[in-house]
């Protein structure tokens, strides 16, 4: 990773990155641009048994975003799971 400073004179000496992988429900194509939306839910009958408003990964994004970080994930569709990720840089 290059070397980058910012204007309150931190460096920017990479970045720190967490995943998640399941073997759930996955996510179909069709859906991949709505999953980090506000309140967005899937399938909510058959995949959130427990409830749950929507908004923890739209919560997670703009964390993610304030942060200078980014957040992702792939999914190959229903039945696959998905992999889950976010990047935090890290500064000196």
């Amino acid at each position: 990773n290059d070397v980058k400073s910012d204007k309150a004179g931190m460096v920017n000496v990479g970045a720190f990155r967490i995943e998640v992988a399941d073997s759930g429900s996955g996510i179909a194509a069709k859906d991949h641009k709505y999953v980090f939306g506000e309140f967005t839910q899937f399938n909510r009958n058959k995949q959130q048994q427990g409830g749950g408003s929507g908004l923890g990964l739209w919560i997670s994004r703009r964390i993610i975003d304030l942060h200078q970080g980014s957040i992702g994930f792939t999914s190959e569709g229903l039945g696959m799971g998905s992999n889950f990720f976010f990047e935090l840089p890290l500064f000196h």
